[in-house]
Parts: structure tokens; sequence; C-alpha cells
């Protein structure tokens, strides 16, 4: 099932959770009876308050957040990471009578974006799950045109929590092209390039999660352990950094932007362990700012800052590395063009505020997300 909270659009997959929980217990009853008079000390006398702390081990979540960005330069180079600038706001498209018939009935969501915006999905989960990310029918992640089917190879999902975030569509080993909002039946999207018509838009995404067994014997004990420790033998706590409408005219795809370094971790458990029969999905739509207003009843946000007046500034870009291999070589987005270079075809135009950031004041993260708060 899926829901929205606070603006985040969250899966979750209540029968596992409750499979999970009851293993969670066992293995807490079962610790407790080992356990020494000096640990014995050190804990809740009630088993039930005991067992609550460890229920956030045993919860089988995660949730996207779609946050707003600076727009990289199109230029040939590769840009690190862009700040988050803070959530769009999300609805949901059966609140609003004024929405197109076509999207009503399916749970879509709708969030407000201006021409030529970018945005960016940021990932938490405290469960493994595989996330597949689709724009207008396309993978973000290999390419191919999105079914319901898990692929690896080539891997069409990206692997939560490792994947912290995604920016924009996978073209080759470390680099992706930025998330774009453009207008429906221009030809700017990712979509038109690949399938050569523009039909679908928005975002489509779907999430797995991992098989139970599978997180047991992966996962569970280790993250128990550690948990238990903390409880018995307390350490410091360090904080990380934490990381409308006319019919088509009105609707936005995605195009692709500049070029970003970002690796898409490659699947470090491997296809089977994913629980292929047990999954939840949800469109989101794409809504042009001018008509949101219209729609909702709620001015859109402004429009963000340009990647030159915020450079200019000092303001931090941010560079991360997870440790883990990244999903190797091109995909067929290798050779799709950018909105800026189909601009150019098409009206002999290119995108405002494109020219050069020159030397970025790059911060390197350690923790999970560049979030400018």
């Amino acid at each position: 099932m899926n829901q929205l909270q606070d603006d985040r659009l969250v899966f979750s997959f209540p029968e596992i959770e409750a499979q999970l929980q009851e293993r969670v217990r066992d293995w807490v009853d079962a610790k407790l009876k080992s356990a020494t008079v000096a640990e014995r000390a050190r804990l809740p006398e009630s088993r039930e308050e005991l067992c609550g702390l460890f229920m956030d081990r045993a919860r089988v979540r995660a949730a996207v957040s779609f946050q707003r960005t600076l727009r990289i330069p199109d230029d040939g180079n590769d840009y690190p990471l862009p700040p988050g600038l803070g959530r769009f706001p999300v609805r949901k498209v059966d609140a609003f009578p004024g929405a197109p018939d076509k999207w009503k009935g399916h749970g879509e969501l709708i969030i407000p974006v201006h021409k030529t915006e970018a945005l960016w999905l940021q990932f938490e989960a405290s469960y493994p799950m595989a996330m597949k990310v689709g724009s207008g029918g396309v993978c973000a992640i290999s390419g191919a045109r999105s079914g319901v089917a898990l692929f690896n190879p080539p891997q069409n999902y990206v692997v939560l929590p490792a994947q912290p975030w995604l920016d924009g569509f996978r073209v080759e080993e470390g680099i992706i092209r930025q998330f774009v909002a453009v207008p429906m039946d221009k030809g700017l999207t990712v979509e038109s390039e690949v399938t050569g018509e523009e039909t679908r838009g928005g975002l489509q995404l779907q999430a797995f999660p991992m098989l139970l067994e599978e997180y047991c014997r992966r996962e569970l004990v280790d993250s128990l352990e550690w948990r238990w420790k903390s409880l018995i033998d307390p350490l410091p706590i360090l904080r990380d950094i934490c990381y409308c409408m006319g019919e088509s005219s009105d609707e936005a795809g995605l195009g692709a932007g500049g070029r970003m370094r970002q690796k898409i971790t490659a699947d470090p458990y491997g296809l089977a362990c994913w629980d292929a029969a047990t999954t939840s999905d949800c469109t989101v739509r794409l809504c042009l700012a001018d008509d949101w207003l219209r729609l909702t009843g709620t001015p859109p946000p402004h429009k963000p800052p340009s990647a030159q007046v915020y450079s200019a500034f000092g303001l931090p870009w941010f560079d991360y590395d997870n440790g883990i291999p990244a999903v190797a070589g091109e995909t067929v987005l290798s050779t799709v063009k950018s909105v800026n270079a189909l601009m150019e075809e098409k009206v002999g135009l290119s995108l405002s505020n494109n020219s050069s950031v020159l030397n970025p004041n790059v911060v390197q993260l350690t923790g999970k997300s560049p979030v400018v708060e």
C-alpha cells in the first residue's frame, strides 16, 4: 500500500511488518533470558517497553520526497550534486474536481513544477527495497520501457536504503542527466526521445520489499545486536548530516538536463532476494505551476534561484560516495538529447541561465542528504 504523509509518498507492507515484529519480539525474549544481572539493570522493567525500543527495526516502509533544486548548466561539464531547496508540495489528484478525468480514480498524486525546473528524489527506507523509477514509461536507470517486473542485468531499479537519492536519468557509470520539467507535446521529454510519443508523462514509482527470510538471514540480527549493545553499553550519539489543468498543454514530463556526477548503486543482494510478488506503485503527475493555483487554490512555490546566482554567494554543492560499486556501463539513454540541445534544434533557442559555473564550492558528504534547511 502507499499513502501521502507530510508531502512524502510512503510505501508500506503491513503483512510483512507484522511477521517481522513477531520475530523481533522472539529475539528480545531470548536475549532477555540470557542477560546478566548488570545488563538487566540497564533495561526497562516492562517487556513491552523493551520490545518497543526495537520496533523501529521492524518497520517495512520506504518514503520518497520530491526535492526542489538548482538546474545545473547543460554545458558538457560534469557537475557535483546541487542542494535540496525544500520539498515540493504533493497533493492527491482525486481531491480536485478540475483535474483531467484520465488522472482520476487511480490514486495518483500531483506536484507543481515551473517550466525547465529541476527536481530530485530523496529516498528513506527502514527496510531493504528495490525501487523502480520511470518517467513517461521509460526506466530512469536502464532506459528500457517500464514494465512491472524487476530485471538485472540490466538493473532497472535502485536499492534502498543504499541509494539515498536520484537526480536524473542514468547515462553511463557514475553519470546522470538531471531531471528537468518540460511541457508535454513539445518533443522535449525523454519519453519522446525513447518511444517516439508523449502519452504518459509524470513519474512512475514502484516498490518491492526484500523477501522476509532473506532480510532476517542477512541483516536483522546484526541490526538488533547493535541496538541491544547501545542499551546495555550506551555510546555518545553522533549527529549525521540528514540528509491545473488543461489536458496536455499544462502537464509536464521530464527531459534530460545537464550532466551530474552521481553513482547508481549496484544491487549488492541479487535479483532473487526481492519479493517480486509483493509490490506497490504510484504515478506522480507534474502540474505546470501556472495552472497549480487554478487547480488547488494555493500558489505554487517560487522559482528557485539559478545555479549562477546560488554559486555567486559561495553556497555549497555536494559530493557523495557510499563505497558500494556502481551500476556499470552505458544505457540507451546515453544518446538521448538534452532539453537544451532539443530546443536549439527545434526552435533555435537555448535554455536561460545556462552559463557554466566555475569552481563551485563542493562539500564532501558523509551523511544522507544534501538538503539546505
